[in-house]
């Protein structure tokens, strides 16, 4: 089954975020306060369990001094493990929870009589 294009960029996201988070030396609490949002937001981006908006991306990228693109672009270079951090070796394929909650959310075929 093909994993929908926006999972795969939630992930990378998730994964670049806590990546450059923990390489900073940030907590969670730390980050949203300087982003302006909350640790319960910036933990559920990280655990895929939010959708983020471009304004979170934003001013999260604001907050870890990096451009915007660098916590979506698998191409860009962190100085760190830059498609995936070695921390989360599943993170390359859908995984449990994430690929329930892909099938939860799918958009249902309709069959008509």
């Amino acid at each position: 089954m093909e994993v929908p294009v926006q999972w795969k960029y939630r992930r990378l996201l998730a994964n670049r975020l806590k990546e450059l988070r923990t390489a900073k030396g940030i907590d969670q609490l730390d980050l949203a306060l300087k982003a302006g949002l909350s640790r319960r937001g910036v933990g559920g981006l990280e655990r895929m369990e939010r959708t983020p908006t471009l304004d979170m991306i934003v001013v999260i990228a604001a907050a870890l001094d990096v451009e915007p693109h660098v916590l979506i672009s698998p191409a860009c270079e962190t100085g760190l493990d830059a498609e995936v951090p070695s921390s989360n070796p599943d993170a390359q394929g859908m995984i449990g929870e994430e690929a329930g909650a892909w099938q939860e959310h799918r958009p249902k075929a309709s069959v008509e009589d």
